[in-house]
């Protein structure tokens, strides 16, 4: 990945560079050290934890002064590299992840929408560990760190009453919109540099 993202860099046909898998985020280093500070890498994950921080007008904690809780689904390789676990702390926000159970049956679920399965199986387990980080582990509000989870999102909504979309912050819908306000000159670049 080093040398890849340094190609690219070398070449000159890049303004900064982005992924759009954020599990693969685990190697951000790597393409870090190719962007060698010449052009700026934009993360996924601390764009996601900035919105996160945002819609829950972070403070540090709440009215009864106890930690923001923020729940994170997304897949077990992101999970154990804990990308929005350490980004979320970085912003005064307890992250919360699914039980073990509850996280394979995540795995799963991600593994079942890659075969093309966007089933009833699918969603009522999707609801289940939603429920868990809502109801059981009171997030109010709630990543979606995976792009294969976004094609169930809506029909689980329409399914399970106990949430609404403000709820949830998208990770792929976060990182297209500011990389459309990085093009509109919106954002400005630089400050993604190391």
């Amino acid at each position: 990945l080093r040398d890849m993202t340094s190609s690219l860099v070398k070449s000159g046909a890049v303004d900064f560079i982005v992924l759009a898998c954020n599990t693969a985020h685990a190697f951000q280093s790597y393409i870090e050290e190719g962007c060698e500070n010449k052009v700026p890498f934009v993360s996924m994950i601390d764009v996601t934890c900035n919105e996160v921080a945002k819609r829950m007008n972070i403070r540090g904690s709440d009215n009864n002064g106890r930690k923001r809780k923020c729940g994170i689904l997304a897949g077990g390789g992101c999970i154990r590299a804990n990308l929005f676990q350490n980004s979320l702390l970085q912003r005064h926000i307890e992250p919360i992840i699914p039980s073990p159970s509850n996280q394979e049956l995540m795995q799963s679920i991600i593994y079942r929408i890659k075969a093309g399965d966007k089933g009833m199986n699918v969603l009522n387990d999707f609801i289940k560990v939603i429920q868990e980080l809502k109801e059981e582990k009171g997030c109010e509000c709630i990543v979606v760190g995976c792009t294969e989870l976004p094609l169930i999102l809506e029909k689980c909504l329409d399914m399970y009453n106990g949430v609404k979309i403000d709820d949830f912050v998208d990770s792929t819908d976060v990182m297209v919109d500011t990389l459309i306000r990085i093009s509109k000159n919106d954002l400005e670049l630089n400050s993604f540099l190391n």
